[in-house]
C-alpha cells in the first residue's frame, strides 16, 4: 500500500492497515463501509479529503494519527506489549465508537500488577 496522501485512495483490510499505520500520512482520513461490523477483515479506505471525494457507502472511521495514539496507549498501559492484530482492531474499533481508550481487561490488570507469569 502506498502511503502518500497525494495519490489516489488506498484500500485494504483493517488488520493490514493497522500493521503499517506508522507509514500513513496524517493528512489521510480512514473510512469504512456504512453499517458493517469492524473487524480484522473490514475494508478501510484512506484518502485525502481535500483531494478526493468520500466513496459512496463509506463513513468516517479515524485518522492515522488517532490510530497511532490508540495503539501507543494500548502498549503503554500493558508495559510495552505489542497488540495482536485482533487486539489492535478491537482497541481501534472501541476508540472509534466510544471516543476513549479501551479499558484494561481483568487479565491485563493482573499482568500489569504482577508482571507476566507466563514466561
Amino acid at each position: 500500500m502506498d502511503s502518500r496522501s497525494g495519490d489516489g485512495p488506498i484500500t485494504g483490510r483493517l488488520a493490514d492497515v493497522l500493521l503499517g499505520i506508522a507509514a500513513f500520512d496524517d493528512e489521510l482520513t480512514m473510512y469504512v463501509p456504512s453499517g458493517q461490523p469492524i473487524g480484522p477483515n473490514a475494508i478501510v479506505t484512506l484518502l485525502h479529503e481535500e483531494i478526493h471525494d468520500v466513496p459512496k457507502g463509506m463513513v468516517y472511521f479515524l485518522e492515522p494519527r488517532s490510530v497511532r495514539d490508540v495503539l501507543d496507549a494500548w502498549r503503554s498501559w500493558r508495559h510495552g506489549k505489542e497488540p495482536t492484530p485482533e487486539e489492535a482492531v478491537k482497541a481501534v474499533a472501541y476508540y472509534s465508537e466510544h471516543d476513549a481508550f479501551i479499558p484494561l481487561s481483568e487479565t491485563d490488570r493482573r499482568t500489569s500488577d504482577h508482571g507476566d507469569k507466563s514466561s
